[in-house]
């Protein structure tokens, strides 16, 4: 069996098995928003890229609808409540992502001074 290594230090059994399983939510959210908005007419080319676009952050979808010429707004109103769905979590966990355990690049100390204190003025306010 071949390990995987990540900058010569093999990746854990653990860690694999995380990647796979955010891997198969991601697929899976992809697959049940496109059907999702397949159901309100769109079709789906519309349907994928704008479900791609809402959970992954991307841009521009593809097609005439959403698309570099198009927007969100002739979606009908359920359609939008879904990439809504798919959007909100998405950007709500960007403060929550952590780095991996796996350390990608040698840590550096880092030097940061702010001064935040400034003594009061002795001249007289005008």
């Amino acid at each position: 069996m071949t390990r995987v290594a990540l900058s010569s230090r093999p990746v854990t059994d653990e860690v694999g098995a995380s990647v796979l399983a955010f891997l198969c939510l991601f697929l899976g959210s992809i697959v049940a928003g496109t059907v999702m908005l397949s159901a309100f007419g769109l079709d789906l080319d519309t349907s994928l890229s704008a479900t791609v676009t809402a959970l992954a952050n991307v841009g521009l979808g593809i097609g005439p609808i959403v698309g570099p010429a198009g927007n969100f707004s002739s979606l009908p109103d359920g359609a939008k409540w879904v990439l809504s769905a798919f959007w909100v979590p998405s950007m709500a966990s960007l403060p929550l992502r952590r780095t991996s355990q796996i350390q990608l690049l040698p840590k550096v100390p880092m030097v940061v001074s702010l001064k935040l204190s400034r003594k009061p003025s002795t001249e007289p306010k005008v």
